[in-house]
């Protein structure tokens, strides 16, 4: 029973102090190559002022976030087809690879993270970047400060 209390209580503060669940089978990076970073903003076309690297303490809460987000867009999306792929995302959500970094905006932070379910790790200290693939690979923005997922969207289908 012991052993049992000890370990609940080890995966309880593993996921406080980085956010993920100890269920998460793919990789979690916080990227720090800051050309790497702007040169994917860039591609994304996210407007930026400045890139800055996060912490693991600053990913603290995003996993929540972002269930939340999904649930709430399962609820409302306006038709099936957004619906399914919102759903499609909650339910593999531990699938994903995620790569993290931070950019900021008038002096605003948040946390750019790239998902995707090709395996393997950042190559180069750098995000991966991948041009189709539907919701396999997918982008979310996190407002630290309200501590919410802003946005998210799926790469394009070929």
């Amino acid at each position: 029973m012991r052993n049992k209390i000890l370990l609940f209580i080890s995966s309880i503060i593993l996921f406080l102090l980085c956010g993920c669940s100890d269920t998460d089978s793919m990789h979690r990076e916080i990227v720090t190559n800051e050309e790497s970073v702007r040169e994917f903003l860039l591609i994304e076309g996210i407007a930026f002022d400045d890139v800055w690297i996060p912490e693991k303490s600053d990913l603290a809460g995003i996993d929540i976030a972002l269930e939340e987000y999904l649930r709430n867009r399962v609820e409302v999306a306006e038709d099936d087809w957004r619906r399914t792929q919102y759903q499609g995302i909650k339910e593999e959500i531990g699938q994903y690879n995620k790569e993290y970094s931070g950019f900021s905006i008038s002096e605003k932070k948040f946390i750019i993270c790239n998902m995707h379910q090709n395996g393997g790790s950042v190559r180069d200290n750098e995000f991966t970047i991948i041009l189709d693939g539907g919701c396999t690979v997918v982008r979310f923005i996190y407002d630290i400060e309200n501590k919410k997922v802003i946005s998210l969207e799926c790469n394009g289908v070929a």
